[in-house]
């Protein structure tokens, strides 16, 4: 017996093949049987005629909260079929705070941006203050700082003392 059988769906599935009208079967918590009929039975049975069913979408850059992005946008991309997304803009500890109450489930991995007054005291930062900032976004979770480049070739930060 399976926990789901979601019946009928249009299957897209690049890494395997399958572009087809398609049953999928799930027992606990994982896809057990694709298969054009399936006819054991199972706990739970979703017609899904009509729809298209694929794998989880990766967003590769997404602004997860205030700065940029909107206090619900972690529900927003899970409805579009996004499973894992990289915030490229922070702040880190806006996100972190934002899980729990977001209903999403989406993983999320995060590039704390340098911010004048935000995250940083100043556009031009002492090379200890870039260090810290980095340290910082490394010891709450971030996976790292994004470099920038202004329009007159300026460098925002420069990761390059700092990184030795």
């Amino acid at each position: 017996m399976f926990d789901l059988i979601i019946r009928g769906a249009l299957v897209v599935d690049p890494l395997n093949k399958i572009n087809a009208i398609k049953d999928v079967a799930v027992a606990e918590g994982k896809i057990t049987a694709i298969e054009d009929e399936i006819s054991l039975p199972a706990n739970k049975l979703i017609e899904a005629s009509g729809k298209v069913l694929i794998p989880g979408i990766i967003d590769m850059h997404t602004h997860m909260r205030t700065v940029l992005g909107h206090k619900h946008a972690q529900r927003m991309i899970a409805l579009a079929g996004v499973c894992t997304t990289l915030d490229m803009a922070g702040p880190l500890e806006d996100i972190l705070t934002s899980i729990p109450g977001s209903g999403a489930g989406v993983n999320i991995a995060i590039l704390d941006a340098a911010r004048a007054g935000q995250t940083l005291t100043s556009s031009r930062p002492s090379q200890q203050e870039q260090s810290d900032f980095l340290d910082r976004t490394l010891e709450n979770g971030g996976i790292g700082i994004p470099a920038f480049v202004l329009e007159d070739g300026t460098v925002t930060l420069d990761l390059g003392d700092v990184l030795k």
